[in-house]
């Protein structure tokens, strides 16, 4: 036996499960502090004193207790106990023969104990394959079959990867090649990386990217980059490379290093140059995000300058002429006569096509020179002076105009140069760029390629200057960045004012509320903004396939507290709603209206201004409320989901023997279908759920007739006679079950008064049912 007290001692209190099932002496032996005094005298034994036999027979009992309830929660408990004591008790092995360690070393890594990770983790792209969700039947596996959770962005869609967080200690023990560190360590033999799974997670990376659509390619971009970046650094430390290209050739794989540009590109298709260098222009060239695995790249085969062949070949398909690239390869091949002789070849038939100009005077030399110089590597922009009212703004939109563009140079113009291009025709105007145009076309398309700080900065700086034709463009993009954090991009239109009674139907995870903090997205004037560009607000209800999404929504929630809150905003929205609907505030024509009449209304109305897109949005919103079809399927869609919650036992009822249907399920969420309004609770109780009736900051009721007789919660023909006379046999037979001594429960003025209300509603029921029936058997004569 153990001691229950060592398990506080030691804060492990959660792991007191376990060991209830054959290890702890009785609650009652507990409960009294001389049997413990005594217990303790007798060497009960504390937390870490476990033996070999004990740790598997716990683990057996364990393993066979989840399985029969189905609680994955004791596994999990198991796992956690399972390292803490491999890493915290060390007599657990060294005290003890090598015949016990062979065993529980042999257990421990044949036992299916070792918890599976099923969800990728944060930064993970969402499009590469994720072993552990492909098949999420197998939560927990023997650690043979999983590598270690530090290692899931370099084999996760190879390999399973374990969930649980080793220990330092313990983790550097697994890694490690000296097997006599820590001889408990050792008794877990867990799946190790090696080169062919390393090699297999670079392909997957490979095929899985290049399977993308654009939009997918654009968004994850960065996090295939990092993953990338993090296997490049394992293999770079792998001593011989020749191993790599063995593997590499095994697995099929020829284009693996990241280009940025295309996705991924031969050793043979890329070389060691910088941006600046003359060739650099007509080749791949390495990323300047991979400059720290230079020398790896360059082990790897990657060479820093193409043979004159390649060079030769490069030359006569591009057609090149460029003198700085001229005087390089000379400068580099001067022993190669035939690169040498193409060379002067290309120069002489260069001079050849050029035409003689006479001179031009030099006001029209500068001109055509500052201005109307024509070139597709180059984006000219103008940017107005809004721009530099806030600092580093300007150079921030060039920055990133350049990584969108891969690589283009960006060149700003001053408003005199933009309108001359602007005049010059339609060649000049290809590459050419204002602020509207350069939101609507490049910045906000392309905002995932971009780090969040810059995303950030470019979008809260159109919200705060944006004019009519600025707000129209922002109203046409995902750009605005929403929760939970902050990497889905969403339209205005389609986001949620985080403060507004809407807001309480959805969560974070839903991705439809601003992301940021009061500097940012969420600070009032900005908000104004948003709600100018469609975000829903206080004037806005949901339409009623929408409000049936929501109630759906309800039922995924694990958390009751959260699921009942919003149940009540649905139901005070969903009275919103009825109230609308019926209304008569569409006006309809009718079909014997004068036609003048309503020739001169038409005419007044199109004279009317346009209202904004959020009144616009409005406005159909209403519209579709009356719309009786989608009404009446919401209505019956509704009655099939439960989200209605229960009423409780009337404080008036404790201490009577009154059965209480609502007793049975405490903490769940009822189909209006199955339950009844409160009016029929002195009535039915036992028999018959009740809905439960709350009140809103106006002390007004939520449930409201109309929204009784919308969800079927009035609906009379559910009751049936014998749920009545059921409810009439327990009246006949209450007696008090809390015994006379409770002072704060007059059984007696409770009795009267709930046979008082009650049997008076249950004789006005049976007579006027009886009189249905004798009425129905004359009309019957």
């Amino acid at each position: 036996m153990f001691d229950p007290s060592s398990f506080h001692l030691n804060n492990k209190e959660k792991f007191l499960t376990l060991f209830e099932l054959k290890y702890l002496p009785s609650i009652e032996t507990c409960s009294t502090n001389e049997h413990l005094i005594l217990l303790r005298h007798l060497r009960l034994r504390q937390y870490y004193d476990i033996k070999c036999d004990e740790l598997i027979d716990i683990c057996e009992l364990t393993i066979k207790e989840s399985t029969t309830t189905g609680k994955r929660s004791l596994m999990f408990l198991l796992a956690d106990f399972i390292i803490d004591i491999l890493n915290q008790s060390p007599k657990l092995v060294d005290d003890y023969s090598q015949t016990k360690r062979i065993s529980l070393k042999q257990y421990l890594n044949i036992t299916q104990w070792m918890p599976v990770m099923l969800e990728r983790p944060h930064s993970y792209p969402s499009t590469l394959t994720w072993q552990g969700s492909i098949d999420s039947r197998r939560p927990f596996v023997t650690p043979r079959e999983v590598c270690d959770k530090s290692h899931a962005f370099l084999v996760g869609a190879t390999a399973l990867v374990s969930s649980l967080d080793l220990p330092e200690s313990f983790v550097s023990g697994i890694r490690s090649s000296n097997s006599s560190s820590s001889s408990n360590r050792s008794l877990i033999d867990m799946r190790e990386v090696k080169l062919d799974l390393l090699i297999k997670q670079l392909k997957c990376i490979v095929l899985c990217y290049l399977k993308c659509s654009l939009h997918e390619q654009k968004s994850e971009t960065f996090d295939y980059l990092n993953l990338c970046k993090r296997l490049y650094d394992a293999l770079s430390y792998i001593n011989n490379p020749n191993d790599i290209l063995k593997e590499m050739r095994i697995c099929d794989l020829v284009e693996w290093i990241w280009n940025g540009s295309n996705g991924f590109s031969s050793s043979n298709q890329l070389y060691l140059i910088d941006k600046t260098h003359p060739l650099a222009t007509y080749v791949q060239i390495l990323p300047y995000e991979l400059y720290n695995y230079r020398k790896f790249f360059e082990t790897m085969g990657v060479k820093y300058q193409p043979e004159s062949a390649k060079l030769e070949e490069l030359l006569r398909n591009q057609q090149i002429y460029d003198e700085n690239l001229f005087k390089w390869i000379k400068d580099t091949y001067t022993t190669d006569r035939r690169l040498l002789q193409m060379l002067n070849d290309l120069e002489i038939k260069a001079n050849k096509q050029i035409p003689t100009k006479s001179v031009p005077d030099e006001q029209t030399r500068i001109t055509f020179s500052s201005t109307l110089d024509l070139s597709d590597d180059k984006i000219y922009l103008y940017l107005p002076d809004i721009f530099n009212k806030q600092n580093n703004v300007k150079e921030i939109v060039v920055q990133a105009l350049t990584t969108i563009s891969k690589e283009k140079k960006c060149q700003l113009l001053t408003e005199e140069d933009y309108f001359i291009r602007k005049m010059s025709g339609n060649e000049y105007q290809k590459n050419l760029y204002d602020h509207y145009r350069a939101y609507n076309d490049l910045l906000l398309p392309n905002l995932n390629v971009l780090p969040k700080n810059v995303k950030d900065i470019l979008v809260l700086f159109a919200l705060d200057h944006a004019d009519a034709l600025m707000l129209n463009i922002l109203k046409q993009h995902c750009c605005i960045p929403c929760t939970p954090n902050g990497r889905i991009l969403n339209k205005p239109s389609k986001l949620i004012h985080p403060y507004c009674r809407l807001a309480s139907l959805y969560s974070d995870i839903d991705s439809l509320f601003p992301y940021g903090g009061q500097d940012s997205y969420l600070r009032e004037d900005r908000l104004n903004v948003l709600k100018l560009l469609g975000m829903k607000c206080d004037d806005n209800l949901v339409t009623w396939p929408e409000l049936v999404e929501r109630c759906e929504s309800i039922q995924r929630m694990r958390d009751y507290d959260l699921a009942h809150e919003r149940s009540l905003a649905l139901l005070q929205i969903l009275n919103d709603m009825l109230t609308l609907s019926n209304s008569n505030t569409t006006r309809t024509f009718d079909e014997n209206d004068d036609s003048s009449d309503r020739r001169s209304r038409q005419s007044s109305s199109i004279s009317r201004e346009k209202p904004t897109n959020s009144q616009t949005s409005n406005v159909h919103t209403h519209e579709g409320l009356h719309d009786k079809e989608a009404r009446s399927r919401a209505s019956l869609q509704l009655r099939e989901l439960p989200f209605i919650p229960i009423k409780q036992r009337p404080t008036e009822l404790n201490g009577i023997s009154l059965t209480w249907m609502g007793d049975k399920y405490i903490g769940r969420l009822f189909k209006p279908k199955d339950i009844l309004s409160q009016q029929y609770e002195q009535l039915v109780c036992c028999s018959w759920p009740i809905a439960q009736q709350s009140k809103n900051a106006q002390e007004q009721s939520i449930i409201t007739k109309q929204v009784e007789h919308f969800l079927g919660l009035d609906d009379t023909n559910k009751i049936e006679l014998r749920d009545v006379l059921k409810q009439l046999d327990e009246l006949t037979k209450l007696t008090v079950i809390n015994g006379p001594s409770s002072a704060t429960y007059n059984h007696q003025i409770t009795s009267k008064s709930i046979l008082g209300k009650s049997l008076k509603k249950l004789y006005i029921y049976i007579i006027s049912l009886n009189f249905f029936r004798f009425s129905y058997r004359n009309d019957a004569l």
